[in-house]
């Protein structure tokens, strides 16, 4: 924190240039927030279209309870509910213990009359930007229209994340709040190897759905393979040129 990670040097092939290298005060550094940003951006707009789909479109003034769990997957959702939910005349009761999406939804241009924003007590964890902790009974009190969550890693089907803390949490949502569990990737989470300092929380199979993005990714062909393998459980329901929406099997 508080040190450049870029430095300017004069280009040797141009006077009139310059060229960029790593500042010499910077060892290393976190980035979260904009990695796979454009693969986040499909998801979100999958997730969005799911929701709005699962509404007759007789109806009006239509009110949806909606768990937004932690990760970056999820902030970009946020900024597209605020930026439409008066244009689809829904009110939003929005939970969620990520900071990311808190922050994002008390900024001006994301204030809306249309979304009411509930957040559980607990201790903030600056791994995971969230609130971390016991106060679960918040969510296990409500039923929810949508639960969103995203995850760190998947090996043998399994679900990870970096710490305790936050694994505790995603695993009571995940095993028993009530509602349309949906689970968004950027597809890199599936690893080969396990990780053994992560901390499982549950299964791929415990969601209703998950929401992938729609690549040209030089992965893309060992993606499809993948889930093709997982077909005795996973449905393709929506094939969209941007993002797919796999079923689950129950």
């Amino acid at each position: 924190m508080g040190v450049h990670l870029f430095k300017k040097i004069k280009s040797e092939e141009d006077p009139e240039s310059f060229d960029l290298t790593i500042y010499p005060g910077m060892t290393s550094y976190t980035q979260f927030q904009h990695l796979y940003l454009t693969h986040k951006l499909k998801i979100a707009n999958g997730i969005y279209d799911q929701i709005i789909n699962s509404i007759e479109t007789w109806k009006t003034n239509v009110s949806l309870k909606i768990l937004l769990g932690s990760g970056t997957n999820i902030y970009h959702l946020a900024s597209i509910i605020a930026a439409r939910s008066k244009e689809d005349k829904i009110h939003y009761h929005l939970y969620t213990h990520n900071l990311g999406v808190i922050k994002n939804l008390m900024e001006p241009e994301n204030s809306s009359d249309h979304i009411t924003l509930y957040t559980p007590a607990g201790k903030i964890d600056t791994i995971g930007n969230t609130i971390v902790g016991d106060d679960n009974n918040f969510y296990l009190a409500t039923k929810f229209d949508f639960i969103i969550q995203s995850t760190n890693t998947i090996y043998d089907k399994k679900l990870y994340v970096h710490t305790k803390e936050e694994s505790e949490r995603k695993h009571i949502i995940l095993k028993k709040c009530r509602g349309v569990k949906i689970l968004a990737l950027v597809m890199d989470e599936f690893k080969a190897n396990p990780d053994e300092s992560m901390f499982c929380y549950g299964e791929l199979s415990d969601n209703d759905y998950i929401v992938v993005p729609k690549t040209r990714s030089k992965r893309e062909a060992e993606y499809e393979n993948m889930f093709k393998k997982m077909e005795n459980f996973l449905v393709p329901e929506i094939v969209h040129w941007n993002y797919v929406i796999y079923k689950i099997k129950k």
